[in-house]
Protein backbone atom coordinates (compact mmCIF):
# COMPACT_ATOMS: atom_id res chain seq x y z
CA UNK A 1 0.00 0.00 0.00
CA UNK A 2 1.35 3.26 -0.88
CA UNK A 3 2.15 5.79 1.89
CA UNK A 4 -0.75 8.14 1.31
CA UNK A 5 -2.87 5.62 2.39
CA UNK A 6 -1.22 5.79 6.12
CA UNK A 7 -1.74 7.94 8.84
CA UNK A 8 1.35 10.30 10.12
CA UNK A 9 1.77 10.09 13.58
CA UNK A 10 1.05 13.14 16.05
CA UNK A 11 3.78 12.82 17.87
CA UNK A 12 6.09 12.18 15.14
CA UNK A 13 6.72 8.57 15.42
CA UNK A 14 7.50 6.66 12.29
CA UNK A 15 5.12 4.00 11.04
CA UNK A 16 7.38 2.51 8.32
CA UNK A 17 7.53 -1.14 9.91
CA UNK A 18 3.51 -0.98 9.87
CA UNK A 19 2.77 0.09 5.93
CA UNK A 20 5.86 -2.88 5.61
CA UNK A 21 3.69 -5.45 7.30
CA UNK A 22 0.33 -4.32 5.85
CA UNK A 23 0.84 -3.91 2.19
CA UNK A 24 2.37 -7.15 2.21
CA UNK A 25 -0.92 -8.64 3.77
CA UNK A 26 -3.16 -7.25 1.09
CA UNK A 27 -0.53 -7.37 -1.99
CA UNK A 28 -1.15 -4.49 -2.75
CA UNK A 29 0.84 -2.63 -5.51
CA UNK A 30 -1.39 -0.35 -7.74
CA UNK A 31 -2.46 3.30 -7.15
CA UNK A 32 -5.48 4.59 -5.72
CA UNK A 33 -6.59 5.82 -9.07
CA UNK A 34 -5.41 2.45 -10.98
CA UNK A 35 -8.56 0.16 -12.24
CA UNK A 36 -8.44 -2.13 -14.97
CA UNK A 37 -9.16 0.02 -17.98
CA UNK A 38 -5.85 2.55 -17.11
CA UNK A 39 -3.20 3.86 -14.54
CA UNK A 40 -2.92 6.74 -12.70
CA UNK A 41 0.28 9.04 -12.33
CA UNK A 42 0.74 10.87 -9.01
CA UNK A 43 1.76 14.76 -10.11
CA UNK A 44 2.59 17.58 -7.80
CA UNK A 45 1.51 15.43 -4.34
CA UNK A 46 -1.88 14.96 -6.01
CA UNK A 47 -3.04 11.92 -8.25
CA UNK A 48 -3.81 12.96 -11.85
CA UNK A 49 -6.94 10.85 -12.99
CA UNK A 50 -6.85 9.39 -16.45
CA UNK A 51 -10.73 9.48 -18.16
CA UNK A 52 -11.09 5.51 -16.86
CA UNK A 53 -10.15 6.49 -13.52
CA UNK A 54 -12.66 9.85 -13.49
CA UNK A 55 -15.45 7.34 -14.61
CA UNK A 56 -14.83 4.88 -11.39
CA UNK A 57 -14.80 7.32 -9.29
CA UNK A 58 -18.00 8.85 -10.40
CA UNK A 59 -19.36 5.57 -10.04
CA UNK A 60 -17.88 4.81 -6.64
CA UNK A 61 -19.77 8.13 -5.31
CA UNK A 62 -22.82 7.59 -7.11
CA UNK A 63 -23.46 4.28 -5.44
CA UNK A 64 -22.69 5.76 -2.56
CA UNK A 65 -25.05 8.33 -2.44
CA UNK A 66 -27.20 5.68 -3.15
CA UNK A 67 -26.73 3.69 -0.01
CA UNK A 68 -27.17 7.24 1.86
CA UNK A 69 -30.47 7.44 0.19
CA UNK A 70 -31.52 4.51 0.99
CA UNK A 71 -30.76 4.43 4.71
CA UNK A 72 -32.55 7.50 5.28
CA UNK A 73 -35.64 6.20 2.84
CA UNK A 74 -36.33 3.45 4.93
CA UNK A 75 -36.11 5.66 8.07
CA UNK A 76 -38.42 7.33 6.35
CA UNK A 77 -40.50 4.98 5.27
CA UNK A 78 -41.39 3.83 8.74
CA UNK A 79 -42.58 7.06 10.11
CA UNK A 80 -44.55 7.41 7.11
CA UNK A 81 -46.53 4.16 8.02
CA UNK A 82 -46.85 5.19 12.04
CA UNK A 83 -44.13 2.81 13.00
CA UNK A 84 -42.03 3.28 16.02
CA UNK A 85 -38.59 4.24 14.46
CA UNK A 86 -36.00 2.77 16.35
CA UNK A 87 -32.79 4.79 16.23
CA UNK A 88 -29.98 3.28 13.50
CA UNK A 89 -27.37 2.43 14.51
CA UNK A 90 -24.06 4.08 13.51
CA UNK A 91 -22.51 2.53 11.45
CA UNK A 92 -19.34 2.90 8.96
CA UNK A 93 -19.19 2.43 5.40
CA UNK A 94 -17.42 -0.62 4.22
CA UNK A 95 -16.06 -1.72 1.05
CA UNK A 96 -17.94 -5.24 1.01
CA UNK A 97 -21.28 -2.87 1.44
CA UNK A 98 -20.82 -1.74 -2.20
CA UNK A 99 -19.34 -4.86 -3.55
CA UNK A 100 -16.00 -3.90 -4.55
CA UNK A 101 -13.03 -6.27 -4.64
CA UNK A 102 -11.09 -6.55 -1.48
CA UNK A 103 -7.58 -6.04 -1.45
CA UNK A 104 -8.02 -3.02 -4.36
CA UNK A 105 -6.41 0.56 -3.52
CA UNK A 106 -10.35 1.80 -3.34
CA UNK A 107 -11.31 -0.58 -1.18
CA UNK A 108 -8.05 0.00 0.89
CA UNK A 109 -9.01 3.89 1.49
CA UNK A 110 -12.20 3.02 1.91
CA UNK A 111 -12.15 0.06 4.68
CA UNK A 112 -9.48 2.12 6.50
CA UNK A 113 -11.58 5.16 6.68
CA UNK A 114 -14.42 3.17 7.83
CA UNK A 115 -12.16 1.97 10.52
CA UNK A 116 -11.19 5.15 11.62
CA UNK A 117 -15.14 5.96 11.86
CA UNK A 118 -15.93 2.65 13.83
CA UNK A 119 -13.30 4.27 16.63
CA UNK A 120 -15.53 7.88 16.47
CA UNK A 121 -19.00 5.94 16.88
CA UNK A 122 -17.15 3.88 19.71
CA UNK A 123 -15.78 7.29 21.48
CA UNK A 124 -17.22 6.85 25.23
CA UNK A 125 -17.78 10.46 26.05
CA UNK A 126 -19.05 11.96 22.56
CA UNK A 127 -22.85 12.13 22.34
CA UNK A 128 -24.18 10.03 19.76
CA UNK A 129 -25.81 13.40 18.33
CA UNK A 130 -22.30 14.67 17.80
CA UNK A 131 -21.13 11.23 16.30
CA UNK A 132 -24.43 10.90 13.92
CA UNK A 133 -23.22 15.13 12.61
CA UNK A 134 -19.48 13.98 12.41
CA UNK A 135 -20.45 10.49 10.51
CA UNK A 136 -22.94 12.79 7.83
CA UNK A 137 -19.31 13.39 6.13
CA UNK A 138 -18.43 10.25 5.78
CA UNK A 139 -18.94 9.69 2.02
CA UNK A 140 -17.30 13.58 1.17
CA UNK A 141 -14.30 12.75 3.22
CA UNK A 142 -14.03 9.23 1.85
CA UNK A 143 -14.33 10.87 -1.52
CA UNK A 144 -11.73 13.38 -0.48
CA UNK A 145 -9.51 10.71 0.80
CA UNK A 146 -9.98 8.75 -2.55
CA UNK A 147 -8.19 12.04 -4.94
CA UNK A 148 -6.27 13.24 -1.88
CA UNK A 149 -2.98 11.46 -0.88
CA UNK A 150 -2.17 14.04 1.82
CA UNK A 151 -5.77 13.16 3.49
CA UNK A 152 -3.99 9.95 5.51
CA UNK A 153 -0.64 11.18 5.85
CA UNK A 154 -0.49 14.93 6.81
CA UNK A 155 -1.95 15.48 10.93
CA UNK A 156 -2.60 18.83 10.07
CA UNK A 157 -4.96 18.35 6.73
CA UNK A 158 -7.97 20.97 6.95
CA UNK A 159 -10.68 18.04 6.57
CA UNK A 160 -9.25 15.83 9.89
CA UNK A 161 -9.17 19.27 11.33
CA UNK A 162 -12.54 20.18 11.26
CA UNK A 163 -13.46 16.92 12.56
CA UNK A 164 -11.00 17.47 15.47
CA UNK A 165 -12.54 20.93 15.93
CA UNK A 166 -16.35 19.60 15.59
CA UNK A 167 -15.60 16.96 18.75
CA UNK A 168 -13.59 20.04 20.60
CA UNK A 169 -16.49 22.03 20.09
CA UNK A 170 -19.20 19.61 21.83
CA UNK A 171 -16.84 18.50 24.28
CA UNK A 172 -18.63 18.24 28.03
CA UNK A 173 -22.33 17.55 26.34
CA UNK A 174 -24.31 15.03 27.97
CA UNK A 175 -24.70 11.75 26.20
CA UNK A 176 -28.66 12.33 26.38
CA UNK A 177 -27.86 15.58 24.52
CA UNK A 178 -30.72 16.10 22.09
CA UNK A 179 -30.56 17.44 18.29
CA UNK A 180 -32.14 20.77 19.19
CA UNK A 181 -29.14 21.72 21.94
CA UNK A 182 -28.16 25.15 20.38
CA UNK A 183 -24.56 23.33 20.06
CA UNK A 184 -25.30 20.71 17.92
CA UNK A 185 -27.69 23.10 15.71
CA UNK A 186 -24.57 24.59 14.92
CA UNK A 187 -22.53 21.57 14.15
CA UNK A 188 -25.02 20.22 12.12
CA UNK A 189 -25.39 23.29 10.22
CA UNK A 190 -21.13 22.78 9.26
CA UNK A 191 -21.20 19.43 8.76
CA UNK A 192 -24.43 20.24 6.00
CA UNK A 193 -22.08 23.15 4.96
CA UNK A 194 -18.89 20.95 4.30
CA UNK A 195 -20.76 18.11 3.03
CA UNK A 196 -21.90 20.33 0.04
CA UNK A 197 -18.29 22.24 -0.57
CA UNK A 198 -16.76 18.85 -1.16
CA UNK A 199 -19.45 17.70 -3.40
CA UNK A 200 -19.11 20.22 -5.14
CA UNK A 201 -15.00 19.84 -5.11
CA UNK A 202 -14.55 23.15 -3.10
CA UNK A 203 -11.94 22.35 -0.88
CA UNK A 204 -11.07 25.30 0.77
CA UNK A 205 -12.42 24.36 4.54
CA UNK A 206 -10.94 26.86 5.87
CA UNK A 207 -14.71 29.21 6.52
CA UNK A 208 -15.93 25.85 8.34
CA UNK A 209 -12.88 26.01 10.88
CA UNK A 210 -13.51 29.60 11.20
CA UNK A 211 -16.81 29.19 12.28
CA UNK A 212 -16.58 25.84 14.50
CA UNK A 213 -13.59 28.33 16.25
CA UNK A 214 -16.27 30.30 16.48
CA UNK A 215 -18.52 28.52 18.01
CA UNK A 216 -16.12 27.58 20.27
CA UNK A 217 -14.99 30.90 21.46
CA UNK A 218 -18.85 31.86 22.08
CA UNK A 219 -19.20 28.71 24.11
CA UNK A 220 -16.20 29.48 26.46
CA UNK A 221 -17.10 33.21 26.70
CA UNK A 222 -21.19 32.24 28.01
CA UNK A 223 -19.21 29.40 30.61
CA UNK A 224 -16.93 32.06 31.77
CA UNK A 225 -19.59 34.61 32.53
CA UNK A 226 -22.00 31.88 34.19
CA UNK A 227 -19.27 30.57 36.03
CA UNK A 228 -18.93 33.76 38.24
CA UNK A 229 -21.46 33.78 40.77
CA UNK A 230 -20.31 30.44 41.25
CA UNK A 231 -16.41 31.64 41.83
CA UNK A 232 -17.60 33.95 44.46
CA UNK A 233 -20.07 31.60 46.15
CA UNK A 234 -17.32 30.07 46.92
CA UNK A 235 -14.68 32.48 47.46
CA UNK A 236 -17.22 33.73 50.27
CA UNK A 237 -17.33 30.10 51.60
CA UNK A 238 -13.90 30.17 52.21
CA UNK A 239 -13.87 33.02 53.55
CA UNK A 240 -15.89 32.51 56.21
CA UNK A 241 -13.67 29.26 56.57
CA UNK A 242 -10.74 30.97 56.70
CA UNK A 243 -12.85 33.22 59.69
CA UNK A 244 -13.94 30.98 61.53
CA UNK A 245 -10.86 28.71 61.91
CA UNK A 246 -8.66 31.52 62.36
CA UNK A 247 -10.48 32.87 65.26
CA UNK A 248 -11.41 29.67 66.72
CA UNK A 249 -7.53 28.51 66.48
CA UNK A 250 -6.94 31.78 68.58
CA UNK A 251 -9.37 30.91 71.04
CA UNK A 252 -8.06 27.86 71.69
CA UNK A 253 -4.49 28.88 72.92
CA UNK A 254 -5.76 32.06 74.60
CA UNK A 255 -7.70 29.35 76.84
CA UNK A 256 -4.82 27.10 77.06
CA UNK A 257 -3.00 29.96 78.95
CA UNK A 258 -5.79 30.31 81.39
CA UNK A 259 -7.46 28.93 84.29
CA UNK A 260 -9.51 31.50 85.62
CA UNK A 261 -12.87 31.00 84.56
CA UNK A 262 -13.91 34.53 85.24
CA UNK A 263 -11.20 35.08 82.36
CA UNK A 264 -12.35 32.30 79.75
CA UNK A 265 -15.44 33.29 80.05
CA UNK A 266 -14.35 36.75 78.74
CA UNK A 267 -12.34 35.32 76.11
CA UNK A 268 -15.31 33.31 75.16
CA UNK A 269 -18.68 35.51 75.05
CA UNK A 270 -16.85 39.22 74.77
CA UNK A 271 -13.46 39.16 73.16
CA UNK A 272 -13.85 36.19 70.79
CA UNK A 273 -15.80 38.66 69.15
CA UNK A 274 -12.83 41.79 69.19
CA UNK A 275 -11.18 38.94 67.47
CA UNK A 276 -13.56 38.20 64.89
CA UNK A 277 -14.21 41.82 63.87
CA UNK A 278 -9.92 42.46 64.16
CA UNK A 279 -9.86 39.55 61.34
CA UNK A 280 -12.55 41.18 59.23
CA UNK A 281 -10.69 44.37 59.14
CA UNK A 282 -7.23 42.77 58.24
CA UNK A 283 -6.56 39.55 58.87
CA UNK A 284 -4.13 37.86 61.09
CA UNK A 285 -1.64 40.01 59.80
CA UNK A 286 -3.67 43.40 59.96
CA UNK A 287 -2.47 45.60 62.94
CA UNK A 288 -5.68 45.36 64.16
CA UNK A 289 -5.18 41.25 64.87
CA UNK A 290 -2.15 41.87 66.28
CA UNK A 291 -3.00 44.85 68.81
CA UNK A 292 -5.83 42.74 70.00
CA UNK A 293 -3.95 39.58 70.53
CA UNK A 294 -0.99 41.97 72.71
CA UNK A 295 -3.90 43.14 74.27
CA UNK A 296 -5.33 39.25 75.59
CA UNK A 297 -1.37 38.20 76.33
CA UNK A 298 -0.52 41.15 78.61
CA UNK A 299 -3.96 41.05 80.60
CA UNK A 300 -2.82 37.05 81.13
CA UNK A 301 0.81 37.94 82.56
CA UNK A 302 -0.86 40.85 84.56
CA UNK A 303 -3.20 38.05 86.53
CA UNK A 304 0.35 36.08 87.36
CA UNK A 305 2.31 36.79 90.39
CA UNK A 306 4.90 38.68 89.99
CA UNK A 307 8.49 37.64 91.08
CA UNK A 308 10.34 41.14 91.12
CA UNK A 309 10.09 44.34 91.98
CA UNK A 310 10.70 45.27 88.25
CA UNK A 311 7.63 43.06 86.94
CA UNK A 312 5.47 44.42 89.82
CA UNK A 313 6.53 48.14 88.81
CA UNK A 314 5.82 47.63 85.32
CA UNK A 315 2.70 45.68 86.01
CA UNK A 316 1.40 48.79 88.12
CA UNK A 317 2.22 51.37 84.99
CA UNK A 318 0.68 48.52 82.15
CA UNK A 319 -2.64 48.30 84.05
CA UNK A 320 -4.37 51.86 83.20
CA UNK A 321 -3.50 51.02 79.71
CA UNK A 322 -4.77 47.97 79.17
CA UNK A 323 -7.55 48.84 80.74
CA UNK A 324 -7.68 51.46 78.34
CA UNK A 325 -7.60 49.18 75.28
CA UNK A 326 -9.65 46.52 76.79
CA UNK A 327 -12.72 49.03 77.00
CA UNK A 328 -11.92 50.38 73.33
CA UNK A 329 -12.43 46.61 72.35
CA UNK A 330 -15.71 46.53 74.44
CA UNK A 331 -16.53 49.98 72.77
CA UNK A 332 -16.35 48.41 69.62
CA UNK A 333 -18.82 45.67 70.35
CA UNK A 334 -21.23 48.13 72.31
CA UNK A 335 -20.47 46.41 75.61
CA UNK A 336 -22.67 48.39 78.19
CA UNK A 337 -20.76 49.75 81.12
CA UNK A 338 -22.92 48.21 83.48
CA UNK A 339 -22.00 44.57 81.80
CA UNK A 340 -18.61 44.66 81.32
CA UNK A 341 -18.28 46.09 84.84
CA UNK A 342 -18.30 43.06 86.83
CA UNK A 343 -15.29 41.44 84.73
CA UNK A 344 -13.08 44.49 85.16
CA UNK A 345 -13.93 44.18 88.65
CA UNK A 346 -12.34 41.14 88.59
CA UNK A 347 -9.92 41.26 86.61
CA UNK A 348 -8.42 44.04 89.10
CA UNK A 349 -8.40 41.74 91.56
CA UNK A 350 -6.81 39.09 89.97
CA UNK A 351 -3.92 41.94 89.17
CA UNK A 352 -4.10 42.77 92.81
CA UNK A 353 -3.24 39.41 93.50
CA UNK A 354 -0.84 39.12 91.68
CA UNK A 355 0.96 41.86 93.27
CA UNK A 356 1.05 40.34 96.51
CA UNK A 357 1.68 36.69 95.26
CA UNK A 358 5.01 34.89 95.64
CA UNK A 359 6.21 32.83 92.60
CA UNK A 360 5.22 29.45 93.76
CA UNK A 361 1.70 30.66 93.66
CA UNK A 362 0.52 29.74 89.95
CA UNK A 363 -1.22 26.85 88.80
CA UNK A 364 -0.32 25.60 85.47
CA UNK A 365 -3.10 26.12 83.22
CA UNK A 366 -4.71 23.39 81.90
CA UNK A 367 -4.96 22.74 77.79
CA UNK A 368 -8.98 23.62 76.90
CA UNK A 369 -10.90 20.63 76.50
CA UNK A 370 -13.52 19.95 73.61
CA UNK A 371 -16.20 20.46 76.40
CA UNK A 372 -15.06 24.00 76.97
CA UNK A 373 -14.42 24.45 73.24
CA UNK A 374 -17.96 23.35 72.12
CA UNK A 375 -19.75 26.38 75.05
CA UNK A 376 -21.72 28.56 73.36
CA UNK A 377 -19.36 30.91 71.54
CA UNK A 378 -20.30 34.22 70.18
CA UNK A 379 -18.95 33.54 66.55
CA UNK A 380 -19.99 33.21 63.34
CA UNK A 381 -20.31 29.46 62.23
CA UNK A 382 -20.86 28.08 59.15
CA UNK A 383 -23.17 25.09 61.17
CA UNK A 384 -25.42 27.46 61.91
CA UNK A 385 -26.81 27.36 58.27
CA UNK A 386 -26.38 23.63 58.46
CA UNK A 387 -22.64 23.48 56.06
CA UNK A 388 -20.57 20.90 57.17
CA UNK A 389 -17.52 22.27 58.34
CA UNK A 390 -15.19 18.75 57.63
CA UNK A 391 -13.28 18.20 54.45
CA UNK A 392 -16.07 15.59 52.84
CA UNK A 393 -18.03 16.75 50.32
CA UNK A 394 -20.44 19.92 50.90
CA UNK A 395 -23.04 21.65 49.10
CA UNK A 396 -23.28 25.27 48.77
CA UNK A 397 -26.17 27.07 47.89
CA UNK A 398 -26.69 30.53 47.28
CA UNK A 399 -29.96 32.08 44.91
CA UNK A 400 -30.41 28.75 43.35
CA UNK A 401 -26.43 28.35 42.58
CA UNK A 402 -25.04 25.35 43.54
CA UNK A 403 -21.59 24.31 44.71
CA UNK A 404 -19.98 20.99 45.16
CA UNK A 405 -17.54 21.88 47.63
CA UNK A 406 -14.12 19.34 47.57
CA UNK A 407 -11.83 21.94 49.01
CA UNK A 408 -9.93 22.74 51.42
CA UNK A 409 -7.88 20.12 52.25
CA UNK A 410 -4.92 21.91 52.10
CA UNK A 411 -3.38 25.30 50.77
CA UNK A 412 -0.44 23.63 49.15
CA UNK A 413 0.11 21.29 46.20
CA UNK A 414 2.76 20.49 43.69
CA UNK A 415 0.15 20.71 41.07
CA UNK A 416 -0.01 24.84 41.22
CA UNK A 417 3.62 25.26 40.20
CA UNK A 418 4.16 22.05 37.84
CA UNK A 419 4.59 22.85 34.20
CA UNK A 420 1.82 20.96 33.51
CA UNK A 421 -0.54 22.18 35.23
CA UNK A 422 -3.96 23.27 33.72
CA UNK A 423 -4.91 26.32 33.04
CA UNK A 424 -8.23 28.39 32.66
CA UNK A 425 -9.97 27.23 29.97
CA UNK A 426 -8.91 23.79 29.81
CA UNK A 427 -11.66 20.89 30.20
CA UNK A 428 -10.95 18.25 32.42
CA UNK A 429 -12.36 15.29 32.86
CA UNK A 430 -12.20 13.96 36.74
CA UNK A 431 -14.45 12.20 39.14
CA UNK A 432 -16.52 13.36 42.44
CA UNK A 433 -16.31 11.13 45.53
CA UNK A 434 -18.90 8.51 44.63
CA UNK A 435 -17.06 7.64 41.00
CA UNK A 436 -18.93 9.73 39.40
CA UNK A 437 -17.14 11.03 35.89
CA UNK A 438 -18.06 14.40 35.02
CA UNK A 439 -16.39 17.02 32.65
CA UNK A 440 -16.24 20.35 32.88
CA UNK A 441 -14.13 23.45 32.18
CA UNK A 442 -11.47 24.41 34.64
CA UNK A 443 -12.79 28.52 35.39
CA UNK A 444 -10.21 29.59 38.17
CA UNK A 445 -8.46 29.40 40.96
CA UNK A 446 -9.11 30.43 44.39
CA UNK A 447 -6.11 32.77 45.27
CA UNK A 448 -5.09 31.60 49.25
CA UNK A 449 -6.60 27.85 49.16
CA UNK A 450 -5.73 26.90 45.21
CA UNK A 451 -9.60 25.75 45.17
CA UNK A 452 -10.47 24.66 41.69
CA UNK A 453 -13.85 25.36 40.66
CA UNK A 454 -14.96 23.35 37.26
CA UNK A 455 -18.09 24.48 35.44
CA UNK A 456 -20.36 23.09 33.27
CA UNK A 457 -23.73 24.39 31.84
CA UNK A 458 -25.08 20.75 31.34
CA UNK A 459 -24.55 19.82 34.61
CA UNK A 460 -26.47 23.02 36.51
CA UNK A 461 -23.75 23.30 39.26
CA UNK A 462 -20.36 23.60 40.13
CA UNK A 463 -17.57 21.09 41.89
CA UNK A 464 -15.11 23.24 43.82
CA UNK A 465 -11.88 20.70 44.69
CA UNK A 466 -8.56 20.63 46.67
CA UNK A 467 -6.15 20.90 44.13
CA UNK A 468 -4.28 18.14 45.50
CA UNK A 469 -7.15 15.99 45.07
CA UNK A 470 -7.58 16.80 41.37
CA UNK A 471 -3.45 15.95 41.86
CA UNK A 472 -3.85 12.96 43.08
CA UNK A 473 -6.51 11.61 40.25
CA UNK A 474 -4.36 13.02 37.88
CA UNK A 475 -1.79 10.75 39.33
CA UNK A 476 -4.25 8.06 39.86
CA UNK A 477 -5.55 7.83 35.86
CA UNK A 478 -8.73 9.42 37.07
CA UNK A 479 -8.48 12.66 35.67
CA UNK A 480 -7.47 14.02 32.30
CA UNK A 481 -6.90 16.86 29.97
CA UNK A 482 -9.48 16.38 27.76
CA UNK A 483 -10.01 19.38 25.46
CA UNK A 484 -6.45 19.14 23.66
CA UNK A 485 -7.45 15.70 22.51
CA UNK A 486 -7.83 15.30 18.83
CA UNK A 487 -10.58 12.71 17.65
CA UNK A 488 -9.57 11.82 14.20
CA UNK A 489 -5.84 11.21 15.17
CA UNK A 490 -6.61 9.22 18.20
CA UNK A 491 -9.13 7.05 15.64
CA UNK A 492 -7.01 6.83 13.26
CA UNK A 493 -4.04 5.56 15.63
CA UNK A 494 -6.72 2.87 16.60
CA UNK A 495 -7.64 2.01 13.27
CA UNK A 496 -3.79 1.64 12.25
CA UNK A 497 -3.73 -0.69 14.96
CA UNK A 498 -6.24 -2.69 13.94
CA UNK A 499 -4.62 -3.29 10.37
CA UNK A 500 -1.67 -4.38 11.75
CA UNK A 501 -3.08 -7.45 13.35
CA UNK A 502 -4.77 -8.69 10.24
Amino acid sequence: MHDHLFFANPTGGNFGTRQKQIRAQFHLTGNVGDNAGGNATAGSGNIAFNASAMVMLSHLMERLLALEVQQASSVAAASVQGEAAAPQPLRAIKAKDLDLPLGKPVSIALDTLALIFDAIFAAPDLPDVIKSTIGRLQIPLLKLAIIDPSFFSDAQHPARRLVNRMARAAIGLTQDTGRDHPVCIRLWEVADSVRTALEKNEGDLSPYLEAIDDLIDERDQMLRTNARPFFELVREHEDQEAFRSCTQDWLRQALGKTTQQEIERFLSDYWLRVMQAAYLDGGTSGARWQECDDTISQLLWSIQPRQSVEERRKLVGLIPLLLKRINAGLDLLNISLQERTPFLNTCFELQTAALRKGPDAPETPAPATDTQLLAPFAFIDLRQSGASTGPSDQLLERNGKLVQYLGMHDTQSPWRSTPQAWQEGDWISFCLLDGERLCGRYCGQLPVSGTVLLFNSEWGYAVAMAPSALEQQRAEGRASLVSESSLFDEAAQAALAQMALR
